[in-house]
């Protein structure tokens, strides 16, 4: 067997993976949101920042060294309890540690040196760019301002530096091959975390995220399947080339990519049927066995589905010789896909109520995907009302979501390319204010400094009328926008 058919199999295992990653039911009973006010008194008068007592961190005190200082242990407290629960859309308060940033980075940071400095710098910076001081004696909350807004404090954003050493550590990180590490899935991981830590603050990190996805595939394909963390490593990179590659600018970037994702589901959707009239649907005809949102991705196996096929429709149309086929299987897709998306929000409105949240995530995911090919790839252009009420419909949606949130911080790609087209017609840019406040509250009080940097670029296409993509182009900006 050659090397390519060696991958092609293990790509289909890891597929086979990814499709029998049950989605839980979300329970709203046991999990519930947390943002930074769980850090901050409940005075509404009053605007505090609380480091989270050290007694709150369960998994990190399983595995932790009996050498490491009490500070360190506060730095991972505060990933643990924190920033872990905004790297997945559905997972916040989680009692029963099923977040799998909680579940398996704790358990590889006490066997692996890397991992334990990486995750504390990780933490180190996400606490310095929310103003929180982890140099602290006593295991208590820590009051850094109790007279006004601490995010207007000095040490707030852009000033967060790092030093060359952590620069260069970084840079050793990236730049490591898969035959240093004896434990493949601990390299995988180091490259998971490397790009969660790019996507939150990508002005000072130094590393080149396509790179690490790279790293991260090659990882994975040479994980055994039977390993632990098998499951959560090759879903975590599907999700990831995924998402990166439908907001990805220079398209020609995507030629050399293999996406070979087959997630073996189809929804049994009779093309004569009339959607417009739902009493004309049998939906008891209909297999909604893939309709359960996963709470890591925050989408349905169906819409994720899609998505893979929507990159490779972009992966072709950056050949000119096949435009018009492409963009002809592309109407066909958009007809699916809608066609889907109609059906299952009849379905789920008959059924017991999932998490809401959640169910709108999965819609935006949906939805931001037909409009970014009837934008890219059918070329139509913002004055058309199809398009325009597309538009709204998503900004409607994301206006639903609560600030400060897993949910917010997991779409904030599909607030950037949908306020980029707020432009040109009053109704269109008075909608403004919802995206701003949502990238705003992201970076003033979760910390995503990338929430910052996309703002500018959106700006920058209100003043141009440009769509983003040849903002992108024009000035050779390639950044990643998934969590």
């Amino acid at each position: 067997m050659s090397s390519k058919d060696n991958k092609v199999s293990k790509i289909k295992k890891i597929n086979k993976a990814i499709d029998k990653t049950n989605s839980q039911p979300f329970n709203n009973g046991s999990l519930s949101i947390v943002d930074i006010n769980d850090f901050k008194s409940t005075d509404k008068e009053v605007c505090q920042t609380l480091v989270p007592i050290l007694s709150q961190t369960r998994t990190f005190q399983t595995y932790l060294p009996f050498n490491i200082s009490f500070q360190n242990q506060k730095i991972l407290n505060f990933y643990e309890t924190f920033t872990s629960s905004f790297l997945t859309p559905g997972f916040h308060k989680d009692i029963n540690k099923q977040n799998p940033f909680k579940k398996f980075i704790p358990r590889s940071a006490h066997t692996d040196q890397n991992i334990m400095r990486l995750i504390l710098l990780f933490s180190k910076i996400h606490m310095k760019s929310l103003g929180i001081d982890y140099h602290v004696e006593d295991d208590k909350f820590i009051d850094l301002d109790v007279a006004g807004d601490i995010f207007t404090m000095q040490s707030f954003g852009n000033n967060v530096k790092i030093s060359e050493v952590d620069i260069n550590f970084l840079k050793h990180l990236a730049n490591q091959k898969l035959s240093e590490y004896n434990d493949i899935s601990n390299y995988t991981l180091i490259q998971m975390v490397l790009i969660s830590l790019h996507t939150f603050f990508p002005n000072i990190s130094p590393i080149n995220w396509r790179q690490c996805i790279k790293n991260a595939k090659e990882g994975i394909l040479n994980t055994s399947t039977n390993n632990e963390m098998f499951s959560f490593l090759s879903h975590w990179l599907c999700y990831q080339e995924l998402m990166s590659s439908l907001t990805t600018s220079n398209l020609k970037l995507l030629q050399n990519n293999d996406f070979e994702y087959d997630f073996d589901v189809e929804m049994s959707l009779d093309t004569e049927q009339n959607i417009i009239h739902s009493n004309s649907l049998n939906l008891n005809t209909i297999d909604f066995a893939n309709l359960d949102i996963d709470e890591f991705s925050g989408m349905d196996r169906q819409t994720l589905k899609y998505l893979s096929e929507s990159v490779k429709l972009l992966q072709k149309f950056s050949d000119d010789d096949l435009k018009l086929s492409v963009q002809l299987n592309t109407m066909e897709l958009i007809i699916n896909m809608e066609k889907f998306f109609f059906i299952s929000d009849i379905k789920r409105q008959q059924t017991s109520i999932e998490d809401p949240f959640l169910i709108i995530t999965n819609k935006i995911f949906g939805k931001i995907t037909v409009y970014m090919l009837k934008r890219r790839v059918l070329q139509m252009n913002i004055t058309k009302e199809p398009i325009q009420s597309m538009l709204l419909e998503i900004i409607n949606l994301i206006n639903i979501l609560p600030q400060n949130t897993s949910y917010s911080s997991c779409v904030f790609f599909a607030m950037f390319i949908s306020g980029c087209d707020l432009i040109t017609y009053d109704y269109l840019i008075d909608k403004r204010h919802i995206i701003l406040n949502h990238l705003n509250s992201l970076h003033k009080n979760v910390g995503m400094e990338s929430c910052q940097r996309v703002t500018d670029y959106m700006k920058h296409c209100w003043l141009t009328g440009k769509p983003w993509w040849e903002v992108f182009n024009e000035n050779n900006i390639d950044i990643i926008f998934t969590i």
